[in-house]
């Protein structure tokens, strides 16, 4: 998404609407991702007893966070190196 400022603000009026939005469409590739992790039903069993934790539940929280680190961290890592490639095309050219 785009957003463009019009500068064409010729009386007060101009000013209800001073922005346009500009919608593109684009295609992109999403990729899998495999995450794992183990337990046993004891466990589950022995957790719930002692302590009142529902393991299952906490280890599906704790696998959705790790993936949404991951893919976070990823999108970070890709803008970071667009600037620094940007950064260095500028050097250069």
């Amino acid at each position: 998404m785009r957003i463009v400022r019009d500068t064409s603000i010729s009386s007060m009026k101009d000013f209800e609407n001073p922005l346009s939005i500009l919608f593109s469409k684009q295609s992109i590739h999403a990729k899998s991702r495999r995450i794992s992790s183990t337990l046993s039903l004891e466990a589950c069993n022995d957790m719930k007893s002692m302590h009142g934790v529902d393991l299952m539940s906490s280890m599906i929280q704790t696998l959705q966070y790790e993936m949404e680190s991951e893919i976070d961290k990823e999108i970070i890592n890709h803008i970071l190196n667009k600037q620094r490639f940007n950064f260095i095309k500028e050097m250069v050219f």
